[in-house]
């Protein structure tokens, strides 16, 4: 059986795989339509302060916002809880695991998932790749238990925000349906709105019940989904 320092250092070379698969230079078709930042998908956010927050407690040199790049900063994290545990620094690797989580928990998840997901319908020359990687942070997902979930949500989420954000869709249609906030994200699809959204709320309940541990996501982008199907059909 692997120890806790063996199986830290097989997912600091996954992440540096990922990192790989989604530089501009691998995918510069995609990177045209829609970059792999929280910044381009989310659309009403941006992580700057946040994430150099979090970067500067390793002195790490985050070189962009992209997934790439916070992969890179992912892999070195799981790399210093190896090395943490195989030195017996256990607050060094006790740290570098919650770094970790509470990175793919508050940065990483909730948008990449969907891109890749995106990714894997609309471009068939990335789409194995894309359909891996989606595996691979879900199930990361489910082992860290990142947001189950929840039974009520008083006193837990701020009135009219859910596990995203602020709920209210923006005045600007077009500018809300471009972001994921909207209830779901696509690159080069075109299909009807209704379907559209339809369609992401199905996908997204099933994706909350195969993956319980990051169900909480899924099912407010449902709901999201749900919520601007009726403003297209105005």
């Amino acid at each position: 059986m692997p120890t806790a320092s063996e199986v830290a250092r097989t997912e600091a070379h996954r992440w540096l795989d990922l990192a790989g698969n989604w530089m501009a230079e691998r995918a510069r078709d995609i990177w045209e339509l829609r970059p792999p930042t929280e910044k381009h998908v989310v659309v009403f956010f941006d992580p700057r302060a946040d994430l150099q927050k979090r970067t500067e407690r390793w002195s790490h040199d985050l070189t962009g916002l992209d997934l790439s790049s916070l992969a890179l900063f992912a892999a070195g994290l799981a790399e210093a809880e190896s090395v943490g545990w195989a030195s017996d620094a256990r607050d060094v690797a006790t740290r570098a695991y919650e770094d970790r989580r509470f990175l793919l928990s508050d940065r990483v998840l909730h948008w990449a998932v969907p891109w890749l997901g995106a990714v894997e319908r609309e471009f068939r020359t990335h789409q194995d790749t894309a359909r891996t990687d989606r595996e691979f942070m879900l199930q990361l997902a489910e082992e860290m238990r990142l947001a189950p979930e929840i039974e009520g949500t008083e006193g837990l989420i701020l009135d009219g925000h859910d596990s995203l954000g602020p709920t209210a869709a923006h005045s600007n249609l077009d500018l809300w349906t471009s972001s994921l906030w909207s209830g779901d994200l696509v690159l080069n699809e075109h299909r009807s709105p209704v379907e559209r959204y339809e369609e992401a709320a199905e996908r997204w309940d099933a994706m909350a019940s195969t993956y319980p541990g990051s169900a909480q996501l899924w099912r407010d982008l449902s709901r999201r989904a749900v919520g601007t199907v009726a403003l297209v059909r105005v």
